[in-house]
């Protein structure tokens, strides 16, 4: 296994497997001897590859066995893998949990499987495992108690399994087995409503008070709960996602022993006596309504919610303890096969209303391990299941807690037997994997190929965050990019989520990625970036992954981190303006609208789409039912409803202090209606066509295309148009083609495309909630057309198809169309002193060179002194640009005015660039010094110590993807003294990086920002030029650069010894060594 590859091998000569079977039974120990038999190292052995070599390296061993139970028409057999046991028992209990009987169960030496045939009469009953084995934990023979790792039903807490055929009649809703389920044509076809059980009736009255946050509040056909997801599937929503499901760990079952929002002050008290109510509000209140008395401004609430944490019925459920068994807590009785029947009643009831189900999975950890209650793998097969420290032998807890490792043949077939069961006995039509990037690769796309063998159009997706490299193929979005698993795309997420659409200020790639989202993030997608160059997406700062639209997730707000009203305050916080609560209604529209738009498949958080709030909370995932409210009556979004709990957002209670006094943040029930009745327009404009769920990566590159990109684009506003015309196959026979325009700008914006002709706002939108939306028009010019668009709106348009298929709108129309130069085929001269003025004749060193997209440049060698010029063509006529002609960029040396002409001091002999933007109005000349080599030994270090407050080590690095992103000595910058930093190293070719610490979370980072601007540069940094830089964090956008091969400095020299955040710094240039 490449996780071992660099630990040293021993192998044994001629070995045993009987013996070394027995071996693993013991206790065992690895000892090493000296030539004179004198022990010199002793440890203790992880046998996880030794028991798969000895167990299922065959074709007919453990891993193609059967576990858990099996039925005859008379018999019951239980088996359970456990190769380490000395000795097996099965105990029985009855319906009290009395013991009724202790049977020798029996082992397979080839399997390492215990089993045990009991009589057909103990169905129903309880039983436990009681394996005698050698446990790592205390370094002892333990007999202790386990439950069974494929338990299909369980006792109250999970405490005991439960014997039961998952076949049996009683434990099926009436006409399950033949009940329709609804289908998808495409994968591209899915929308996705992620819920989670609770939140969807737990304090809705239209909800039976028995079933409120039940698995049976799904079929109660006449509940407002109900009735939205109808009205949203009526709308185009496909699939709706619970929240996990099998049985969690951390959520109490036994309701007497919980408190919970209708349970009332005493019964708090009596369970926790240091709870903020106790002694402080009458004991006969209900906690609901001590919570509704509170201030929202204050930490009451938060107080009160933390005082139930463990007590209550709530939890996210990403704490599993047995993977097979649905949940006791979502059912009416947690105590037996109830939860089977109520979730299959669950399932069939979403099915009937005509949304497919996904399942939230949770295979790469456990609640616990060891002998601890929770525990249940590490008890029957101690130090199997898990992923342990190589060398001191704990468990590893990259996901939060005790991490499982699917790389060992038995737990890969437990997570692929477990999800087969849930597709097969509960019809599970999709699957989300937590931290899908804790699992391989390989083991997701097997797990995947056994589902599809009884469910050909099951669909796997999750998160595939990059994790610590354990050695295989991780299941993360490069990884899995072109096996049609989906991901979710955190590329654009994290800019619509910021409010950037709606910021003035904000970085222009920003805009860059949200197109490319709309493009469904696919690596090889062309675009034109905000310096109108057009690159590949896998080529942007934030970096396209996907190969198929099928890869992608998209999304805006789920379960974790703040909703997206919540989040989108903070990003309303940085604008120049106080929006108005109708325009913020409007914005989250916009957002909401985006992965609706893109190629791919939309994921939706359950009451986004009527501005769900958690009063601000981020990490709600314990947070109780009173911060995770939703409410389909459309009452209330559940903003500020108290101060989010101090632990996860105490840093942060002052802005959001800010933010509930500002009455622009609170939405009226008239605001929340709107927004949904927006949110279900774009539903159906999705549905309507199926160019927004385009199936393949050339169809997007194809048909998908972009306007209002490069150099001049306009903030804030996104064209895209979607080509159905004649040359493609007509996938939409109402249209030849489909324009999307968002306008996240507070103004009225126009854009016109070459090409467009026969536009008209969608029927949808011409009909629209959204009266404004209604103004949105299409006007025809000579072989193009403008669309205008009104503030804050997302605006589809449509070219209506006649009688047959017609042109379309080419996805190049603006990418691909020709760059005309600003002053076309005329050459433009500097003309000054430095060249008499070009009385003599000009040259082509004269010359500035046209570079594209409306830019103009050259390199120009300057003696010290005074130099006068203007820039003009050869005969002062169709080009001649005096000084009260241009602007000047804010990173340009100073030009001051002579009478008309431009002039500016060189200070000494050495290269000069000037650099004429003409793509708008007034041109802009920007005028830097170039010094593209130097002596990289001048420099000698200081022996100072560093006055820069940096993090970590207290050093700075040149680190990028030339350094695999670590902080390696030879990228490291010396202190040279006078608050200078230099790196002297090798480079060849391309590369992106930043100045930064050597710490994990790159606390300290400086980088170079773009010309006349504080945004970071995402253009190639040319060698020889002096950037501004700013010290701040700038995420995962980089500079980059690309150098010939050579020796490089890379230099920093900062404007203060210890300078504060901010920009302007200090200023960074690279040059080449000297011979």
């Amino acid at each position: 296994m490449p996780r071992y590859s660099a630990l040293d091998t021993f192998e044994a000569s001629a070995p045993d497997s009987a013996k070394t079977k027995l071996m693993l039974t013991g206790k065992l120990l690895a000892i090493a001897y000296d030539a004179n038999n004198v022990v010199t190292a002793a440890t203790y052995v992880q046998t996880p590859r030794v028991l798969d070599a000895l167990y299922t390296a065959g074709v007919d061993d453990a891993d193609e066995a059967a576990l858990g139970l099996t039925y005859t028409a008379n018999d019951i057999t239980a088996s359970v893998w456990a190769p380490t046991a000395q000795q097996v028992s099965l105990k029985i209990y009855n319906n009290v949990k009395n013991l009724q009987s202790t049977e020798t169960m029996v082992v397979d030496r080839a399997t390492g499987i215990w089993s045990f045939t009991t009589p057909i009469s103990n169905d129903r009953l309880f039983y436990r495992y009681e394996p005698t084995v050698y446990h790592q934990q205390n370094k002892r023979f333990e007999t202790i108690w386990s439950t069974d790792p494929y338990s299909v039903s369980l006792s109250t807490n999970g405490s005991y399994s439960q014997f039961v055929n998952l076949m049996d009649t009683d434990l099926k809703p009436t006409g399950w087995d033949d009940h329709i389920i609804p289908t998808v044509a495409a994968v591209e076809d899915m929308i996705i409503y992620e819920g989670h059980i609770r939140d969807f009736s737990i304090l809705d009255q239209s909800t039976s008070a028995a079933n409120r946050g039940k698995y049976l509040a799904f079929t109660e056909e006449n509940s407002v709960p109900v009735m939205h997801l109808k009205s949203l599937v009526t709308a185009g929503l496909t699939h709706f996602q619970v929240l996990p499901s099998n049985d969690i760990a951390s959520i109490g079952e036994d309701e007497s022993l919980s408190v919970n929002l209708t349970d009332t002050v005493a019964d708090l008290c009596a369970a926790n006596s240091a709870a903020p109510v106790c002694g402080v509000e009458d004991n006969a209140a209900t906690l609901l309504s001590v919570f509704e008395s509170y201030n929202p401004t204050t930490n009451k609430a938060q107080m009160l919610a933390k005082s139930l944490e463990n007590l209550d019925s709530f939890n996210w459920g990403y704490d599993p303890k047995h993977f097979n068994a649905p949940d006791g807590s979502y059912s009416s009785n947690p105590d037996g096969a109830a939860r089977i029947l109520e979730m299959r009643s669950m399932n069939q009831a979403l099915h009937e209303m005509g949304l497919r189900t996904s399942l939230d999975v949770v295979y790469n950890h456990t609640n616990s391990a060891g002998l601890w209650d929770n525990s249940v793998l590490d008890k029957m097969v101690p130090g199997y299941y898990y992923r342990r420290d190589l060398i001191s032998g704990d468990v590893r807890n990259e996901s939060c807690c005790q991490d499982t490792e699917t790389e060992h043949v038995m737990m890969d077939k437990l997570m692929s037997d477990s999800l087969v069961m849930w597709a097969q006995e509960y019809k599970f039509d999709a699957f989300r994997f937590d931290v899908m990037a804790l699992h391989s690769k390989l083991s997701i796309l097997s797990a995947r190929t056994a589902v599809q063998l009884i469910d050909p159009d099951n669909y796997f997706y999750g998160e595939g965050w990059t994790k610590t490299d354990q050695g295989y193929e991780q299941a993360g979005q490069y990884e899995l990019a072109g096996d049609h698993v989906g991901t979710f795309n955190d590329r654009p997420r994290d800019f619509i989520r910021s409010a950037s659409s709606f910021n003035d200020n904000a970085n222009m790639s920003d805009q860059d990625i949200m197109r490319l989202g709309l493009s469904g993030t696919l690596q090889d997608y062309q675009l034109q970036d905000k310096n109108g160059v057009i690159k590949s997406g896998v080529n942007f700062s934030q970096s396209s992954y996907a190969k198929d639209p099928a890869d992608i997730i998209n999304y805006v707000s789920k379960h974790d981190g703040e909703t997206l009203w919540d989040k989108l305050q903070y990003g309303f916080d940085a604008l120049s303006t106080n929006l108005s609560i109708t325009d913020r209604v409007r914005a989250q529209n916009i957002a909401m609208s985006m992965p609706l738009l893109s190629q791919g498949i939309p994921f939706l958080q359950m009451g986004g789409d009527l501005l769900r709030s958690k009063s601000m909370d981020r990490d709600s995932y314990n947070s109780g039912d009173w911060f995770n409210a939703v409410d389909f009556t459309k009452n209330s979004n559940n903003w500020n409803v108290g101060l989010p709990l101090e632990e996860k957002n105490g840093g942060d209670w002052d802005r959001i202090g800010s933010f509930i006094t500002n009455s622009e943040t609170a939405p009226l029930a008239s605001d929340i209606a709107f927004a949904g009745d927006v949110f279900q327009e774009f539903l159906a404009i999705r549905k309507s066509s199926k160019l927004f769920r385009l199936k393949t990566a050339q169809e997007v590159y194809d048909r998908v295309g972009f306007h209002n990109t490069g150099l001049s684009q306009t903030k804030g506003l996104i064209v895209m148009s979607i080509d159905d015309g004649i040359g493609f196959t007509d996938l939409d026979a109402n249209n030849d083609a489909i324009i999307v325009i968002i306008n996240g700008s507070n103004i009225e914006q126009a854009h016109t495309v070459s090409t467009a002709v026969g536009f008209q706002l969608h029927t949808i939108q011409q009909a629209s909630a959204d009266i404004t939306v209604q103004t949105a028009s299409f006007s025809a010019g000579i072989n193009d057309g403008t669309f205008t668009v009104p503030a804050l709106t997302t605006a589809i348009f449509v070219k209506p198809q006649g009688g047959s298929q017609g042109a379309g709108l080419s996805a190049g129309a603006s990418r691909d169309a020709p760059d005309v130069a600003p002053y076309g085929n005329t050459t433009v001269y500097l003309r000054g002193s430095m060249n008499s003025w070009g009385d003599n004749g000009l040259t082509a060193a004269d010359s500035l060179t046209y570079d594209g997209n409306g830019i103009y440049s050259g390199d120009f060698s300057l003696t010290a002194g005074v130099q006068a010029f203007k820039l003009s063509d050869d005969a002062w006529a169709v080009v001649n640009l005096a000084f009260s002609d241009v602007t000047f960029g804010a990173n340009s040396l100073t030009v001051t005015d002579n009478g008309g002409n431009m002039e500016f001091t060189v200070d000494a002999d050495g290269s000069y660039n000037f650099k004429l933007d003409a793509s708008g109005a007034i041109p802009v000349l920007t005028i830097t010094t170039k010094s593209p080599t130097v002596n990289c030994a001048l420099l000698p270090d200081s022996a100072d110590p560093i006055p820069f407050n940096i993090t970590g080590g207290g050093e700075l690095y040149v680190r990028g993807n030339h350094s695999g992103w670590n902080p390696e000595e030879t990228y490291r910058l010396h202190y040279k003294g006078n608050n200078i930093y230099q790196a002297v190293a090798d480079f060849d070719g391309a590369f992106e990086f930043k100045l930064a610490s050597d710490d994990g979370s790159w606390v300290t980072q400086l980088w170079a920002q773009a010309v006349d601007s504080t945004d970071i540069n995402t253009t190639d940094l040319d060698v020889g030029v002096s950037y501004s830089v700013a010290y701040d964090n700038a995420g995962s956008v980089n500079n980059q650069a690309n150098l010939a091969a050579g020796s490089y400095s890379v230099m920093l020299t900062l404007n203060e010894a210890d300078p504060a955040q901010g920009v302007d710094v200090g200023s960074l240039i690279i040059q080449q060594c000297q011979p």
